[in-house]
């Protein structure tokens, strides 16, 4: 009876763990920039037909990074009435 909380602490330890390794920036996207991000996202949205999804995310890209070089793509892939 005595290894049932010890058992219950080693599972609290695991998902606490497993919830950090999942909300911290691991990988490829922690190499690049956050407008490069954006921008990919944006791109990823547009093939999968999100195409409102992929307007904001543009819009919020030039808005947050106005001198970026995928600012300057994200103007581009905007519908002119949006630029």
């Amino acid at each position: 009876m005595d290894s049932l909380p010890h058992s219950k602490a080693i599972v609290a330890v695991i998902c606490l763990l497993l919830c950090g390794l999942g909300c911290s920036p691991v990988g490829a996207v922690a190499d690049r920039h956050p407008d490069e991000v954006l921008f990919e996202r944006a791109m990823d949205a547009t093939e999968r037909k999100h195409f409102t999804a992929a307007h904001l995310t543009l819009e919020a890209l030039i808005n947050t990074y106005p001198d970026s070089e995928y600012a300057d793509k994200a103007r581009l892939s905007l519908p002119p009435a949006n630029r």
